[in-house]
């Protein structure tokens, strides 16, 4: 259980409960995903995008975890999380599978513990980086402009060219309105320097697209309560219409859907990573292994 400081000094206790949480080690044997085709395990629904395009192999293995390869060879070009960019290969659930009784008046957070390892050969110069999310996001998928792209997600993530002395941590938002160029924004990234890997990310998700998103390096193993890391740690907003025009807003008396882009009739967790290059093949490898997903809830008082 978190706590913040009151006004006294007095710490004050903030509950949440715990929804699930996924063991992805504890799998019995291992499944393969193929692109389009759910997979049932744990009463959920699993889902995998963009994997034939940008990605090599997604697995669950038992002892090991989910496991997502991409080798520089099977790569597509601008394999990302930007802006109208949905086409990094990533294994989704519908939160509503998670959560059946998940509504606007809920505040969620969604917990991952992983690790990274970057192989093959690789120079600063080649243009090509490695990365890997904890995405909320809509029905979408796919490159930008293409058929299946909607532009809806909020993405906590890493990334460096593992040959680089940097690693940039970041929250961004997809969206092609409302920022200089209307390209690339919204985003809020740390560069630090040194070769890391992240071993935990987190996004408390508020009613109308709205989420804190944080970020871990170091011996992670076991998941730390809501809110309490700081090597990076930021606000993000997912919304490009004002909130004015926005419908039915949580907390009314209206019981129809709002009309804000990431809502409880369509939000998906997913969990992605990529090697990025603008000329294929790239040489580059990547393994991201996440061994649990954690998803809470902050109890209500109707």
């Amino acid at each position: 259980m978190a706590t913040v400081k009151g006004l006294s000094g007095a710490l004050i206790p903030q509950p949440w409960e715990v929804v699930k949480e996924f063991d992805f080690a504890s799998h019995i044997g291992t499944h393969t995903f193929s692109d389009g085709v759910a997979y049932s395990w744990e009463d959920t629904d699993w889902l995998c995008r963009n994997l034939a395009t940008h990605g090599t192999s997604i697995e669950f293995i038992n002892g090991v975890g989910l496991k997502i390869l991409v080798n520089g060879a099977d790569a597509g070009a601008y394999a990302n999380w930007y802006v109208g960019y949905m086409n990094c290969p990533l294994l989704e659930t519908t939160v509503t599978d998670i959560l059946p009784d998940y509504d606007a008046s809920d505040t969620l957070c969604f917990q991952v513990l992983l690790t990274g390892s970057t192989g093959g050969s690789y120079t600063p110069a080649d243009g090509a980086y490695q990365g890997n999310f904890l995405i909320l996001k809509d029905d979408g998928y796919g490159t930008f402009g293409g058929p299946t792209t909607t532009s809806n997600w909020i993405g906590v993530g890493m990334y460096a060219n593992g040959d680089a002395d940097h690693t940039v941590a970041y929250c961004r938002n997809g969206g092609l309105t409302g920022c200089p160029g209307g390209i690339g924004c919204p985003i809020t990234s740390v560069e630090t320097s040194g070769k890391r890997f992240p071993s935990f990310y987190e996004q408390v998700f508020f009613p109308a697209c709205t989420s804190i998103c944080s970020a871990a390096t170091g011996e992670i193993t076991t998941f730390p309560p809501p809110l309490t890391t700081t090597e990076f740690h930021v606000s993000s907003h997912r919304q490009e219409t004002y909130s004015y025009q926005i419908s039915n807003m949580p907390g009314g008396t209206s019981t129809a859907a709002p009309s804000y882009d990431l809502r409880p009739a369509n939000v998906r967790v997913a969990l992605s990573s990529r090697v990025y290059t603008g000329a294929p093949p790239s040489t580059m490898n990547f393994t991201t292994i996440f061994s649990k997903l954690r998803v809470l809830r902050r109890p209500r008082h109707d």
